[in-house]
């Protein structure tokens, strides 16, 4: 364990601190305002950095965690003016209260006025089955978020409250579930759009006092869930959040939608859809309407072989084409080439397959796989 070490004369000192790849713990406070302090290593080791350990460490640039990190502390980075990036690697980690917040400078309320914050990108592990606790990243200045797959973590309430920047969240691609708690999407700034790629199986909104402008579901088989909790569904009073719905027509996200809203789903690309708002007992039996916009995916491609050329037929909404190669049939496929030719030479044996792509509303839109054809 590393404690608080440094004498007050000492602290303003401490340029850089490196720590022995032994150390599990990072005391509370141990780094405490070490004011010129601007480079430290997180040792593989660490699995614990204690409450305030960095707190008022104005001139530290980055936090790049280990794989092994379990907890980082209430207010463990909080006014670290100059931080830029923080890594967290770990995908059980808790992170605490105001862990990366800001702090009000003056405590007189006529004179209140948040610390500055430099913290402009954040990554964490595409899975993650770890805790964000209220307030953990308040001070980020990003405008755009990549949001991991919480499914089996919990995602607490207003992690980004005070995010003035952040207006685009994108989901991580490899996403199962994604459950969007109470409040989650509270920022100073209004989402402007909020996409959930192709493979997420679920998508679940707890209730969100902040309006989503655009929800982008680019999966036909993407359920979406309104819930007020992790385990309870609309049950007729939970605000659904959200301006407009952007999805693929025939997908599940409309049938979603007319199980929790019952809507007139016609052939037109746009609808309205009623449903009640609980945000407050003001507004508790309010109508709003949503907009709901159904995109006609791209046909399968009609794919034939000629020698060592692969070829397929023009594809009505088509703007591209990507072509996917495995070396065995029931393989991994992986993208070899974007093109917007109908045809792809292949040197080399293997098992190959293409899908149709077209742009709208500012989102990639991919239709079927084609037939998977086998070069000799």
């Amino acid at each position: 364990t590393i404690g608080n070490i440094f004498d007050s004369s000492v602290k303003q000192n401490v340029k850089e601190v490196v720590l022995p790849g032994s150390v599990l713990r990072i005391g509370n406070q141990a780094f405490y305002e070490c004011n010129a302090l601007s480079k430290i290593n997180f040792p593989a080791s660490l699995q614990h950095i204690g409450s305030e350990a960095f707190l008022g460490c104005v001139s530290l640039k980055e936090m790049n965690s280990g794989k092994n990190l379990k907890t980082i502390g209430y207010q463990a980075f909080n006014h670290c003016e100059t931080l830029e990036k923080v890594v967290i690697r770990s995908d059980k980690v808790v992170v605490g209260m105001a862990a990366f917040g800001t702090r009000y400078i003056r405590h007189d309320e006529s004179q209140r006025k948040m610390s500055p914050s430099k913290l402009t990108t954040i990554i964490l592990p595409t899975k993650f089955s770890g805790e964000l606790m209220a307030d953990c990243f308040n001070s980020y200045m990003g405008t755009s978020f990549v949001w991991p797959d919480f499914s089996k973590g919990n995602l607490s309430e207003a992690f980004f409250r005070g995010a003035k920047n952040l207006n685009k969240i994108s989901l991580a691609k490899t996403g199962k579930e994604v459950y969007i708690g109470k409040d989650a999407l509270f920022t100073k700034q209004k989402i402007e759009k909020l996409t959930v790629p192709e493979k997420a199986k679920k998508v679940v909104f707890g209730l969100q006092s902040k309006l989503v402008d655009v929800l982008v579901i680019k999966g036909k088989n993407t359920a979406l869930e309104i819930s007020d909790s992790k385990s309870q569904i609309y049950n007729g009073s939970v605000a659904f959040s959200v301006k407009t719905v952007i999805a693929p027509r025939g997908s599940k996200v409309e049938k979603s939608l007319e199980n929790a809203f019952h809507p007139m789903l016609s052939d037109t690309n746009t609808v309205s859809i009623s449903y009640p708002i609980a945000e407050d007992s003001e507004t508790l039996n309010k109508v709003e309407d949503i907009n709901y916009i159904g995109v006609s995916l791209p046909s399968k491609p009609k794919v034939t072989l000629s020698g060592k050329k692969v070829k397929w037929t023009k594809t009505k909404k088509a703007e591209k084409y990507e072509i996917y190669y495995s070396a065995k049939k029931k393989g991994t496929y992986k993208l070899v080439e974007t093109t917007k030719k109908t045809s792809y030479s292949l040197k080399k044996k293997g098992y190959v397959k293409v899908r149709a792509v077209r742009k709208t509303y500012d989102t990639d839109w991919r239709g079927d796989f084609s037939k998977v054809v086998k070069m000799k």
